[in-house]
């Protein structure tokens, strides 16, 4: 199997239309739609290490969940490289931070705008926002 890279997990957020999500070394792609935990909290993780919530929530230890999950498994995470100075450890712990933050965001953007698009109280006129509801009587 492979070894999945945290630089890697950013670009499988499924944010674009036809992309393939991945959390930590599952390809959800096809198994956040059948969650039966809600969809949210499968997409909230995209593009990120989520072993720790996902041991958090006693998934682990959850056979019938492992098993399912079984057949997305995509590889083996990589572990954080050995630094012989510990400044160079810092810089990698603070990049790591940084990719987490920006998948985190991209994700979480995402889902915004997708929930404003959708609410039928909002409307868009001439590329301006409006949510005004006195102008939707």
């Amino acid at each position: 199997m492979p070894i999945i890279s945290v630089s890697k997990l950013p670009l499988y957020t499924g944010h674009q239309k036809g992309s393939r999500m991945w959390i930590s070394v599952y390809n959800v792609t096809n198994f956040h739609n059948v969650y039966r935990g809600g969809t949210l909290i499968i997409a909230v993780s995209a593009g990120l290490d989520a072993i720790k919530t996902f041991d958090d929530l006693t998934h682990k230890s959850n056979p019938e969940v492992s098993s399912l999950l079984s057949k997305y498994f995509i590889g083996h995470p990589a572990i954080k490289p050995e630094f012989q100075l510990s400044k160079i450890s810092g810089l990698y712990d603070m990049w790591y931070q940084y990719v987490r933050a920006c998948a985190e965001s991209l994700t979480t953007l995402y889902l915004e705008a997708n929930s404003i698009l959708e609410d039928p109280k909002v409307w868009f006129s001439g590329g301006l926002f409006n949510n005004n509801p006195r102008s939707l009587a």
